[in-house]
């Protein structure tokens, strides 16, 4: 693949928005196409963003030969069914969390992208982010085990029916927005639990909150939540044989962690660029510049466990979403 990477863009809300930001940031890829539902709002979103390309139909956009990557960032449930159009067309794809609303749907993903020979990449950023990038390497090198985390990731919202958070036809709730990133520690630094109990809320199709103990054997153990009606103070607690280890507030997109050793705290410190999400970009560019079709940091394999978790959840809650947003097919 050339120098100049082509991004098109699909979904220009508020997290399209800040991906953009960071694109800008890049030496090796260009923001090419934007596509929306509506060419009004797309021709919009193009002069302001100084895009080439607008286009009114997402298929216009998943077609264009000139499209080397496409970025999805729009609602949870339109995931599913851009990303089998992306691979259809031989389109390289960064989807937003979570990838699917279940392990089904990525399982047929997966299987598509392996046989088109297409890069297919879930857009969990923190995995990218140099902070926990140095996390993993220094929890790995210390010669200690993991005996507990704790994690949280709560805000306080107030009801509306018109907002993804409410909407069950959006797969709204806490889990697929908020929740993924707890789980998505617990699994990246212990991996797959042996049980997972859960507790929660679901009201009018979408849960309100939950919270989950993750059993790894042996005592070892991770407790999770997330919730949409209160707040928290978001940070990770990383329990090792001799040290704790603190991810401080808003603990997912954090430039830092604290180390806690015998009454002493050491300070780590690896800034983001930009607004964090040129970590994930920079890396899906470097992984398409050497032609491989996987991430060698954050594979659809991990995509699916990790989603295979969340289904459990979800089965526990008893959180069932309309059959037209959860249904496999082609």
């Amino acid at each position: 693949m050339g120098k100049n990477i082509k991004w098109g863009v699909i979904g220009l809300g508020k997290i399209t928005r800040k991906f953009i930001h960071d694109l800008h940031l890049s030496r090796r890829g260009e923001l090419y196409a934007v596509g929306s539902r509506s060419l009004d709002k797309a021709l919009a979103f193009q002069k302001e963003m100084d895009c080439p390309v607008a286009y009114g139909q997402y298929s216009d956009l998943i077609a264009d030969p000139e499209v080397d990557v496409i970025y999805i960032g729009t609602p949870h449930h339109l995931h599913y069914p851009l990303l089998i159009d992306c691979i259809k067309n031989g389109k390289n794809v960064l989807c937003e969390k979570p990838i699917c609303i279940n392990a089904d749907q990525l399982l047929l993903v997966k299987q598509l992208a392996e046989d088109s020979g297409v890069f297919v990449m879930e857009a969990l950023w923190t995995r990218f982010l140099p902070a926990f990038i140095a996390l993993k390497e220094y929890i790995d090198n210390s010669g200690q085990s993991i005996k507990n985390i704790t994690a949280d990731f709560c805000f306080p919202t107030e009801y509306n029916p018109n907002s993804r958070l409410y909407n069950p036809d959006l797969a709204g709730g806490s889990l697929l927005d908020i929740g993924i990133y707890p789980l998505f520690l617990s699994y990246f630094l212990l991996g797959k639990p042996n049980q997972i109990s859960v507790t929660g809320e679901v009201d009018r199709g979408v849960d309100l909150r939950f919270s989950g103990m993750l059993d790894y054997g042996s005592g070892i153990t991770s407790f999770v939540s997330s919730d949409i009606t209160c707040a928290s103070k978001n940070e990770a607690v990383i329990k090792l044989d001799e040290e704790v280890i603190v991810i401080p507030e808003r603990w997912h997109e954090s430039n830092n962690f604290n180390i806690l050793k015998n009454n002493t705290i050491t300070q780590y410190f690896y800034p983001k660029i930009g607004l964090g999400y040129y970590h994930e970009i920079d890396h899906v560019q470097d992984m398409l510049t050497k032609n491989k079709v996987e991430s060698s940091l954050f594979s659809l394999n991990d995509s699916l466990e990790l989603m295979k978790i969340m289904d459990k959840v979800r089965s526990d809650l008893g959180l069932n979403y309309p059959m037209a947003i959860e249904e496999v097919n082609q």
